[in-house]
Formats: structure tokens, sequence, C-alpha cells
């Protein structure tokens, strides 16, 4: 979920018009699409065994398949774990112990209240590489055991139990614990697990009736409620025209993959104009919340749940996996994604799995004869590094024991990795060589390129916050040959570069035809940014995206009542109410109120904002974020007193956080205890020394209680770790002038000046210490 702007945590081949049978490939397969005659309202859910009357085939190739066993009830069939009396000790030394009793499955575990109890296992979750077990409790939650079952064979190292978080296995009270927030499986889970889902959640009561219609992922969870479909299906004649079939979302892919004449990649024949397939799986493959109560299937993607864009943490500059994102937002990036390629085309949407094994399934659309070669691939056909994927589709592991491939279909770029620090698919496996020697291997076996080498350097530099990557970020932002979640990713770093560059590619960033790119613009809105651009964003507040709609109320909301006339107030103030609609569909997160009360305090209701946050606290008390907001309520008001207060009870549950420990120390130096603000503010940059801002504070009281060389050592190190922030810079630069360091302060004042021209402080520095530069 968005944490808003507060702080916290089956294809022919053919050439030429003609079909041509290569070997090893597989017969033309052409899904066939439903246009606009997808399932209405009125229609209803009606289950497998329904439309298995007509399509046995279909039913028969799903059964076994991961969407198959995506959830069951827990039985002797179901359970794949070993229950024998089997025990596990984790790092932390807690003891589960899985046993048998009475027909059913039950763990020995610490619970949330850090004593051992006995819970029978309702579910089992997944079966391949692994499987999870769920607990149910009384008030309708369902919790995810975080020990789980390696379901691979003994010779891949499974059959075995093992720690989802093996080295810092979660305590009782941590979100993450399994008895925690954070695993509630009703809220975490269940919309991609089940069929026709309602999470029944009753905020009055803080539990759960959560029901489906099928317990796994089955038919109508991905073409929607069949009745309809099935009605037609008693009365059509046998020669309807299939594309007039009612009661499916339109889930087709007409056409075929065309070699025309000389070309070694081949084309769509008829173009993809909807992405309906593709986002109709996006809703559960991909990093994403959910901001409308109802999914219509068929609709757009962006209109009920809010994708992740290629942030920090989640992607690697370069658009490479590093969390757990699952797909989607890797997808969006290839060119494949953009000739028309679709999920359908490489794998069959029933099975799950791939339609053809190894490079034969590329070669349905990369000429086998120019790209599986040993000249293309560098490696002997057959050996490991000769298949495309090895190369193009680079895996990471995720849950201990579960590789998933980076779907981008990017070229190996060593040298660009190396440059940003990311991985490459080269020394994954050559783990004996390093990055420039895989640069150097490529370079001489296929030749020079510049393929891939743009987007990862300028994320790179932006996410570092250097100035000097502002024209060539606004570039990127404003080049539609990039994908649009580049472009998107790309304008939410416009923030970070501020400048009359940045500031115009911002502003055509926030009319941009395609709604990742506005999503991306709005998002450099935070802070200052929305005084000077506001205006510029404010037609998004009705943008046809609900979720471009609903970023543009956060936003917007931070807008200066007295800024704006009656009517846009107006506007701003309703799109908010569904800004808050979309944020109570998470009524169960502690989030979804903090978000809540961000919008309520900016438009001066700070006791609806209070609500909100207790509420917040109310469902995590371990919730640091609404903490750290409430103290900034409190001393809105003029209330430092009572910020202090909720501060140091914060602490109480997060005695290491950074923040809270930064703002405790903020109050202190305030209320005058300096002694007492150096210890706080020493402790916040030591637990987040890559924060240069809890730095910088840190020497500025050091500064001012004359311990002014620890002060210059601090920023020296901030500037080691963040080289680019501005802060630092002219801290360093005037500490070092008061302290007679002249050289240290010019060389520090050319640089700021260097890094930002525009800057009059930084001008005015650099003057008085060198009056040349004048």
């Amino acid at each position: 979920m968005d944490s808003g702007l507060w702080r916290h945590r089956g294809l022919g081949i053919l050439r030429a018009g003609r079909p041509v049978r290569l070997a090893g490939l597989f017969p033309l397969v052409v899904l066939l699409g439903c246009g606009d005659v997808g399932p209405t309202a009125e229609s209803a859910y009606i289950g497998r065994a329904a439309c298995a009357a007509c399509h046995a085939d279909v039913e028969q190739a799903w059964t076994g398949s991961h969407h198959d066993l995506a959830m069951d009830d827990a039985g002797e069939s179901t359970v794949l774990g070993d229950f024998d009396d089997a025990v596990f000790v984790s790092a932390s030394g807690d003891t589960t112990r899985f046993y048998r009793r009475d027909g059913g499955f039950y763990v020995r575990a610490v619970g949330a209240d850090g004593r051992p109890g006995d819970f029978e296992v309702a579910y089992t979750f997944g079966a391949d590489p692994l499987q999870q077990y769920l607990i149910e409790f009384p008030d309708g939650r369902v919790q995810s055991l975080d020990v789980a079952w390696d379901a691979r064979p003994p010779d891949a190292g499974g059959q075995r139990w093992f720690h989802l978080y093996p080295e810092d296995p979660p305590s009782p009270g941590d979100a993450l614990h399994w008895a925690g927030l954070d695993q509630t499986w009703n809220y975490q889970c269940a919309e991609c697990h089940s069929t026709n889902l309602d999470r029944g959640y009753d905020a009055a009561t803080d539990t759960y009736a959560t029901t489906w219609s099928e317990i796994d992922v089955s038919c109508e969870a991905c073409h929607g409620p069949g009745s309809e479909h099935a009605g037609w299906a008693q009365t059509a004649s046998s020669d309807a025209p299939p594309l007039e079939i009612p009661g499916f979302a339109g889930l087709g892919a007409p056409g075929a993959w065309v070699f025309e004449p000389g070309a070694a990649i081949a084309a769509r024949t008829t173009p993809l104009e909807s992405r309906a397939q593709v986002e109709t799986c996006a809703r559960c493959h991909s990093r994403r919340g959910v901001i409308a109560a109802d999914y219509t299937h068929g609709a757009p993607i962006l209109d009920t749940h809010r994708v992740s864009l290629l942030n920090e943490g989640l992607y690697h500059a370069d658009g490479q996996i590093e969390d757990e994102v699952y797909v989607y937002g890797s997808f969006l990036q290839s060119r494949m994604y953009r000739a028309g390629v679709t999920c359908t085309d490489c794998h069959d949407p029933h099975t799950g799995r791939p339609r053809a094994e190894g490079n034969v399934l590329c070669g349905q659309c990369h000429l086998p004869t120019t790209y599986d070669t040993p000249d293309h691939t560098l490696h002997v056909a057959g050996s490991d590094g000769s298949r495309c994927v090895d190369c193009h589709m680079p895996e990471t592991t995720y849950m201990g024991v579960d590789p998933r491939r980076d779907h981008a279909f990017s070229a190996p770029r060593p040298d660009v990795s190396a440059a940003i620090g990311a991985p490459d698919a080269c020394t994954r496996c050559h783990t004996d060589q390093s990055q420039d020697w895989a640069a150097g291997a490529l370079a001489d076996g296929i030749g020079p390129t510049t393929s891939g080498g743009r987007v990862g350097p300028t994320l790179h530099a932006a996410r570092r916050g250097d100035p000097r990557v502002s024209a060539d970020l606004g570039a990127l932002v404003g080049d539609t040959a990039e994908a649009a979640i580049v472009r998107g990713t790309a304008a939410t770093l416009l923030g970070r570069v501020p400048g009359p560059r940045a500031d115009r590619a911002l502003r055509a960033a926030l009319t941009d035809p395609e709604p990742l790119v506005r999503l991306g613009a709005l998002g450099a809105l935070a802070g200052p940014g929305i005084q000077s651009h506001w205006r510029a964003a404010y037609h998004l507040l009705t943008d046809e995206v609900a979720a471009v709609r609903l970023e543009a109320a956060l936003r917007l909301a931070f807008v200066p009542a007295d800024a704006a006339t009656p009517e846009e107030n107006q506007v701003i103030d309703s799109a908010i109410d569904e800004y808050v609609s979309s944020q109570l569909v998470n009524a169960e997160r502690p989030e979804a109120h903090l978000n809540i009360a961000a919008v309520r305090l900016a438009r001066g209701n700070p006791g609806e904002a209070r609500l909100a946050l207790d509420k917040a606290l109310a469902l995590d008390p371990t919730f640091v974020a609404a903490y750290a907001n409430l103290a900034d309520l409190h001393r809105a008001v003029g209330n430092d007193a009572g910020a202090a207060a909720v501060l140091e009870r914060g602490l109480q549950v997060a005695p290491d956080d950074p923040a809270l420990l930064h703002s405790l120390g903020l109050s202190r130096v305030r209320s005058g205890e300096m002694t007492d603000a150096l210890d706080l503010l020493r402790r916040a940059y030591e637990a987040e020394p890559e924060n240069p801002r809890y730095g910088y504070v840190y020497a500025v009281a050091l500064s001012s209680s004359d311990s002014t060389d620890a002060a210059l050592q601090v920023l020296r190190d901030v500037l080691e770790v963040s080289p680019f922030n501005r802060d630092a810079l002219l801290g360093l630069a005037t500490i070092a002038r008061d302290q007679g360091l002249r050289d240290e302060a010019l060389l520090t004042a050319r640089r700021l000046r260097e890094l930002w021209p525009n800057d009059p402080a930084a001008a005015q520095l650099l003057a008085e210490l060198d009056p040349s530069a004048r």
C-alpha cells in the first residue's frame, strides 16, 4: 500500500504469409477474444463444474496446476508436510512441532501472546516448490505460519521444514510474526488464491467473515462470473461466430506471429488493441495495492489497483527485479510487451506451464537460425548458459526456495550493472569472475553495444539526488520509445533533482497519454513541489483512471486552502472524499488510516486526523509511523509536551527506531535539553547512517554545542554516503570556514556550486571564500 506523504514504513510461425512448421515447434493456437461482451453486473458465479460440462479438456489441463493448488482444505490428500511429530527449531530458539490428532493436522508454536499454543491447520497454501499452512482464529482471521514445508525432492534440498525468515525470525508482537498483522491471509493473500473472494472485514468489530465461491483459482477467477455465458451456451447454435460469444471478459489475443521476409523477429498479424488479458493476470501477478471494493473482470488494472512503479527497494535502478514483485512490472518494461506479446503467447493459460521447453519456446518469435546459435549465446549448444532464459530472464530466489525469472527480457549489461551496483546475468553463473570480465567477454563475443545502457545510470543517479542528471532524467521521462513504467518511474524522481529542465519535464508528464507516467509525475509533487505545480496537476483530480485520480487527490490535499478558489477547493475536497473511500477498502490496515489522517490534517481537520491516527495505533500498536505523525500533529497545534509524550510512547515499542529518535531529539532541542538531544540525534543517525537528514541535523546540533570537530567528521561521513546532499555540503563548507579550514571550505563550496549553480547560498559562500568567483 502506498503510504502517502507521511513517514513510515500457442503460436504458429508464419513466413511470407504462409504457415511454416519448424522442427520442434508446436501448432498454431489462437485464443479467441470476446470483445466487449463480458459478464454484466447481473451475471452470477456458477462454479467450475458448470464450466466443465462443456470444457472438460480445459478442466483436465487445469487440474493439478498451481492455480488448482493455490489453496485447499487441509487433509490427507492435500497436506504435503511431515506432521509425524516433526520438530523445527528456529534461529531464535523457538520450537515448532507438527503433529496429528483426531484426524487433523496441528502445530504447537509460539503464538501472538509469546506463549506456546496448539493450533489446528485449516488450509494448505500452495504446493510447489513450498507449501504453507493456514491457521484460523475465532475472529475470522486466518494466519499464515512462517515455518513452511520445502516440497522439492530430497536431491534438490527439499522435504524439510524451513523458516521463511531464517536469519532473523520475527518475535511475537512484530507485524511479520506468523500471528501478526502482516501475515493475515484475509488481507495479504486471499484475493489471489481463491475465486470470488469477499474479505468480509467488519471495521466496527475488527473481525472477518471471509467467503469465496471456490477455494482455489478456478475458471471464474479470470473469466468472471459465468451464468450469462452458460445461459447463452444452452440456446446458441453451434455455428455462432466465436467472437460474439457473450459472458466472458475479453481475454483473447487474436492473430498470429509472423516472420516477414528477411526478418529475424516475428510480428503480430493483427495489432493487439486490448491489454485485458495481461491486466487480468496482473491483478495477482504484480506488486500492487487494492483501491476499489469491487473488481470488474476485463477492466483496466489501474481502476481497481495501484500498481507499483520501479521503486527503490523493489527494483534495481536498471529495472531488474530485487524484491518480490510478481512479473507484471518487469514485463511492462520489455520490448515484447510493447510489440503485443501476451501472457498466453508463452504460457498455457490453464496448466500455467510454458508452451514449449527450452529455446523452442523463444524460437516461436526469435528465428532460431539467428538467435539459437553459439555465435549469439556465446555458449556451446545444450550447455549451461546456452538457454535464452539464462541471459535474458535471470532468476532471483524468494521465500528461501522459490526461484522467479525476471520478465523484462533485457540484454545483459555487466558494465552498467557494475556502475550502479546491480547484479548481472553473466556473473550469476560465472561466480568466480568479475563484472568487468563479463563486460569484456560480451564485447569480444558480440561487439560493443549501447542497448540498455541508459535507464540504469540515469535512475541510479537520480535516486542518489545527483542534480547533474536533471536533463537526462527529463529526456527519459519524455521519450515515448521507452516503456511507460520506466518513464513514470523517472517522473517520480524529478522532485529529487529540481531545476528548470526538471520542471518542464514534470509539467509535460502531468499531461502524458500514459497513465503510469501521469501517476509517476504526481509522485514527484511531494513537499514543496506541490506549491509551484499544483495547477498543472489540478485536471488530474478528474482523470479517467482511478489510480491517477486518487493520487492527484492525495497530492493536492496539501495545497493551502487560501491558494485555491472556492470552486477549486470544492473539487479538491470531493476528490479527497473519493480518496478516503478508497483507503477504507483496506480499513483493517493501519497505513490506510495514516493516509486518511494525512489528508484530513492537510485540509485543516486535526480532530479527524487524530481519530484516524488513533485507529491506526489500535490496529497495530507497533506502527511507528503513526507515533511519528501523531507527534507532528500535536506539535502543529502547539502542544510540544504532548508530541514528546507520544514519541516516548512509540520508543517503548520500538526503542531503536531512527524516525522516533530523531523526532524526539528535535523536541529536546526545542526544549533546551541539549545533552539528551545530542544522544537521541546520535542514536538516530547511527541507526540509519544512509539517511543524510539525520546526519546533517546531528552535526548542526554538535556544532551548536561547540563540538565542531565532531560535527565536521559527521558531515564528512554523510557525504561519503550521500555525496550530492546540498545541506551537508553547505554545512560542511560553512563550519569549515568558521573553523579556519579554508582549503576544505573552498573545495566544498566549489563542489556545491558545481552541483547547484543556481543556488544563491552556494554562490554567496563561494564568493566569500574566493572573490574571483563572483
